[in-house]
């Protein structure tokens, strides 16, 4: 699963909006994820390094789910 990723997919927000709802929504780390975040884990799990690996959820959420979900 992944958290809150900044794409074309997602409406545009100048800087100070991205930061804001980053904080908001992952606040843990405090920003929203970044696509090549979410590309390294994909990479891994078809890399041969990750064969013996199936039936799991990878969490790649910016530690979302760690904060209990909700704004601070």
């Amino acid at each position: 699963m992944a958290g809150l990723v900044a794409t074309e997919l997602v409406p545009s927000l100048d800087d100070d909006m991205w930061e804001l709802f980053g904080r908001c929504v992952q606040p843990l780390w405090g920003r929203v994820g970044r696509r090549n975040e979410i590309a390294s884990v994909v990479l891994f799990l078809i890399s041969d390094e990750a064969s013996f690996i199936s039936g799991t959820n990878i969490m790649a959420d910016g530690l979302w789910s760690l904060s209990g979900g909700a704004p601070p």
